[in-house]
């Protein structure tokens, strides 16, 4: 039987350009392609954790628009529950208008919150049902940090694992940190939460360590090409290096980390081999165009750890 899991968070269409020339201020370039599909922090990170084999639920608020249903497409495809997605005609479904470098696969992005604005802790209470059972529970920052610690209390007081990713980078209540089994900050929201640059693999540690001191049970921060870095609840401090692969895409390759982490754990794994598990799934994802659809499935991160370790 699959693991229950949920997501309570962002969802948005994403208008990806692709460029090999990004435009500085004033400049008009030509671009190689235009791409509209599913995105989100949350619903990438729910189509994470759905295609790595967890039975997905998604929480989340979006407009009665163009833009909804391919949302709404996208969910019903991958199979992730809609019950609790909220409709509503008075707010545009977000957006994410994304510049994508071909040459590095970097991008640039800039987001329209629209009706993830408004996501708020009655839309979380009337749809607890979704996270009782839960065995892991997936935040983001996209929408407001009420819903979230709506949904981290709900979670943990019925034995669920809370993680967070604080992305993107925002003043976060200790109320809401205290209540995180995991958070999961990139270099620069770990250095927005404790002030320590996080350059080396010490300075890594040192705000692990500083987030534990914040709240969080246990801290791991992704370091991009360098893999990440975990500090634990039982003082244990260790990286997991990232598998070498040419990027084509950046976009997302945080959210698939955190999803194929968040079910690894659902399944019963131990943190090494979860960590190990999301680095490969987003070294796959970064091989790929694209944000939800770029996500790697349980099967394909089981043959890429096999013939790379």
């Amino acid at each position: 039987m699959k693991p229950r899991a949920a997501v309570v968070g962002s969802c948005n269409a994403d208008l990806t350009v692709y460029t090999a020339t990004v435009p500085v201020n004033g400049q008009t370039v030509s671009g190689e392609r235009l791409v509209i599909g599913p995105g989100g922090k949350g619903s990438n990170q729910a189509t994470a954790l759905s295609r790595a084999g967890a039975d997905t639920a998604m929480i989340c608020r979006m407009g009665c628009d163009s833009l909804a249903t391919v949302l709404e497409d996208h969910y019903a495809a991958e199979g992730i529950s809609t019950d609790g997605v909220i409709r509503d005609p008075s707010r545009q479904t977000g957006s994410a208008t994304i510049i994508v470098d071909t040459s590095t696969g970097d991008n640039r992005i800039v987001v329209v919150a629209g009706a993830n604005g408004a996501l708020c802790p009655e839309d979380v209470a009337k749809n607890s049902d979704k996270l009782l059972g839960c065995r892991v529970l997936l935040l983001q920052l996209e929408s407001p940090v009420s819903a979230s610690l709506t949904a981290a209390h709900i979670a943990a007081e019925n034995g669920a694992t809370v993680i967070l990713n604080p992305a993107p980078a925002r003043e976060i209540p200790s109320e809401l940190i205290a209540l995180c089994d995991y958070i999961i900050p990139n270099e620069t929201e770990a250095q927005a939460l404790t002030g320590i640059s996080v350059s080396t693999e010490a300075e890594a540690f040192a705000a692990g360590r500083a987030l534990r001191a914040l709240g969080a049970k246990n801290a791991v921060i992704t370091l991009g090409r360098r893999g990440c870095a975990a500090v634990t609840e039982s003082g244990e401090e260790f990286t997991v290096p990232a598998f070498s692969v040419k990027a084509v895409d950046t976009t997302a390759a945080g959210d698939q980390f955190c999803g194929a982490f968040a079910a690894r754990l659902a399944f019963g794994a131990d943190l090494r081999s979860a960590l190990t598990f999301a680095t490969a799934a987003s070294a796959i994802s970064v091989t790929r165009a694209g944000a939800s659809v770029s996500m790697a499935t349980r099967e394909e991160i089981e043959e890429f750890l096999s013939n790379n370790l």
